[in-house]
């Protein structure tokens, strides 16, 4: 006879959790890549150190996207700035990050016309990035990211109190 705990909550799949792992770890190596890229953009030199930061910096934001409780998000809006700047980077999936294309937006109006006019492709990569400035090293400072658009418009949204001055905001 066999007996079961009833009281005992069925294990997730390993399966699932190597998905998930591995796509942190994908988070964590587009994390380099995108700021190897910015870097080869500014001129500034990429080094070893770098690549370990940025690895380990993409981990740690991976992880807090995923397991950030949505009411803490809401809770902590920002209003809308002029320091605020929307960065895309976009690449051929599978190339160099010093291949990707980097664009600044100043507004979400101007990345949705953007978008409206040249759409996401399935063969490219595309990282998008809130940024409330830069530290004094050239390093952005991260509001929010996402890998996809619509995903990244639903979080700058949910992060800044004030959305309707993203369209009233001009151009710098």
């Amino acid at each position: 006879m066999t007996t079961q705990n009833i009281n005992s909550a069925p294990a997730e799949s390993t399966e699932t959790w190597v998905k998930k792992i591995r796509r942190i770890l994908d988070k964590a190596h587009y994390h380099v890549a995108c700021n190897e890229e910015a870097n080869a953009h500014y001129g500034d030199k990429f080094s070893r150190f770098d690549a370990c930061f940025y690895f380990v910096q993409g981990m740690a934001t991976a992880i807090k996207m995923k397991f950030a409780n949505r009411r803490t998000i809401a809770s902590a809006k920002l209003k809308w700035s002029e320091s605020f700047e929307i960065l895309v980077a976009e690449g051929v999936k599978g190339t160099e990050a010093s291949e990707y294309e980097v664009y600044v937006f100043h507004t979400l109006t101007a990345l949705q016309k953007f978008r409206k006019s040249f759409p996401e492709e399935m063969k490219m990569d595309y990282s998008y990035m809130l940024s409330a400035g830069a530290k004094s090293g050239g390093e952005q400072i991260p509001v929010c990211s996402a890998d996809h658009f619509k995903a990244f418009v639903k979080l700058v949204k949910a992060s800044v109190s004030e959305p309707e001055t993203l369209a009233v905001q001009g151009v710098r």
